[in-house]
């Protein structure tokens, strides 16, 4: 890592890319405009060696794909796919029938593409 000192200036970058496997077919709902909103939980599996044996962890990853765009993806995408995934971290807060408050960090995707997962030898 670089502690170098510049002149120049930078903006922050909201971008995410990664792949992972879907835990569950693509859920669709409408928004009360009518508005498409396709989510899903991704899976991305961590793997590292430590004395001598692999670790692994895995992160859980909402996603949600607003819009047309994310049609394609609820009728191709089934639970167990990998799926590489393009889009911006979004916080969303709202509040419960109930009154309680609720937030989420999720990714907002703008591109998904989905790999099939492979058939298993009869």
């Amino acid at each position: 890592m670089s502690t170098e000192t510049t002149t120049k200036t930078f903006s922050d970058r909201n971008s995410v890319h990664f792949t992972g496997r879907l835990s569950h077919t693509p859920e669709v709902r409408y928004t009360g405009s009518g508005t498409m909103v396709v989510s899903a939980n991704v899976a991305i599996k961590e793997q590292w060696e430590k004395d001598d044996d692999i670790q692994e962890r895995t992160h859980w990853v909402s996603v949600v794909m607003y819009g047309e765009r994310g049609e394609p993806f609820s009728q191709q995408a089934d639970k167990g796919d990998w799926v590489e995934i393009k889009g911006k971290l979004n916080y969303r807060a709202w509040e419960t029938n109930e009154g309680d408050k609720r937030s989420k960090l999720e990714v907002q995707a703008f591109e998904m593409t989905v790999k099939k997962k492979k058939l298993q030898p009869a």
